[in-house]
């Protein structure tokens, strides 16, 4: 369920803006949110009476010790993806723009701001629509790749689970 959430959320393209959000992303991210609600807390209360009472405490720890690393990984990993696939992406927009060699430099280091990165208020109006619809245009081919990754994960993760826990 999770996974499907992730993936719808995945498949949205460029909107009109902020109204659109109740139509497009909350249906998804409530499919989403409901995935991880009914994973979370079974998961937790599994691990914590898998263990004697005296030991709940350690368990206790170690459940969140785990859980906050591989969230600060995820998030370093996915991070780093994505800001290389949006600079990659900017750069071959650069070069289907032709746009001049400094223009191209300007905005190749400006796209390292990923989803903040904007166009040079000095360059003429219409170059600075342009190289915002190319940032635009990079970061939700970016964050669909992304996503499509994460809801692949929580799929197979569910799979694995599915077909390796055995129901005692």
């Amino acid at each position: 369920i999770t996974g499907i959430g992730i993936f719808g959320m995945s498949q949205i393209e460029l909107t009109a803006g902020p109204g659109e959000y109740w139509t497009t992303y909350f249906p998804w991210f409530m499919l989403f949110a409901f995935g991880m609600s009914i994973t979370v807390v079974p998961l937790t209360t599994i691990v914590m009476t898998s263990v004697a009472d005296e030991k709940s405490g350690t368990a206790s720890g170690i459940n969140n010790s785990v859980t906050r690393i591989a969230g600060t990984f995820v998030n370093a990993f996915v991070g780093a993806l994505a800001v290389y696939l949006f600079v990659g992406f900017v750069g071959e927009g650069a070069t289907i723009l032709e746009l001049t060699d400094q223009v191209t430099e300007e905005i190749m280091i400006e796209a390292t701001n990923l989803g903040e990165a904007k166009s040079n208020i000095s360059y003429p109006e219409q170059l600075r629509t342009q190289d915002d619809q190319l940032f635009d245009t990079s970061f939700i081919k970016t964050y669909g790749i992304v996503g499509y990754i994460s809801a692949s994960l929580a799929i197979l993760s569910s799979l694995i689970a599915f077909f390796t826990i055995k129901n005692k």
